[in-house]
């Protein structure tokens, strides 16, 4: 229909075909996707979740918003560092322009208490993002100790995607860290 708006080449009527890609080692950064894919397909957008070590580059063009997940792991020397396959992703993909300025969340889990670098990955996975021309729309959501009780965090995760989806259908620019 003439009424509908044509983003990156899908009709668009509303609802969206959303990534929401992970990377974990101890799975708590999977759960955290599975809840934002649930409540997103609840709302009626389409969302794929795909680990990260799994993501298909190819793929990309078909998702009209992305949600990227990181765990805050010990990598290359460095505390606060964004899971493995977010570096591998990043030394490996060649297209800098992979996520061609759509929106894009970052959510991130740690442990505030225990490590002195709290979700630094946010702001790494954030960096890589506009490095690939992405358009961050959302401040990332930091999840502290995720593992203790996921349950609590339920409200936290709820809130902040339904944040970020108002930032994938109206994108608007947030200033690096």
């Amino acid at each position: 229909r003439s009424s509908d708006l044509i983003v990156h080449g899908s009709c668009y009527n509303g609802l969206m075909n959303i990534l929401v890609a992970y990377g974990t080692y101890s799975g708590s950064t999977k759960l955290v996707g599975e809840r934002i894919q649930q409540k997103l397909s609840k709302l009626g957008h389409t969302v794929d979740l795909v680990d990260m070590r799994m993501a298909n580059v190819e793929s990309f063009d078909s998702y009209d918003a992305f949600v990227l997940g990181t765990n805050t792991w010990y990598e290359k020397n460095e505390e606060g560092m964004m899971n493995g396959a977010y570096l591998n992703f990043k030394d490996t993909v060649t297209d800098k322009m992979l996520f061609k300025k759509r929106p894009v969340a970052v959510y991130a889990l740690g442990d505030e208490i225990q490590y002195l670098q709290f979700c630094k990955s946010a702001g790494h996975l954030e960096e890589m993002v506009r490095e690939f021309d992405g358009t961050i729309v959302t401040p990332a959501l930091r999840i502290s100790r995720f593992y203790f009780d996921p349950k609590s965090k339920e409200a936290e995760i709820d809130a902040w995607i339904l944040n970020a989806l108002q930032g994938f259908t109206a994108p608007k620019v947030m200033p690096a860290a």
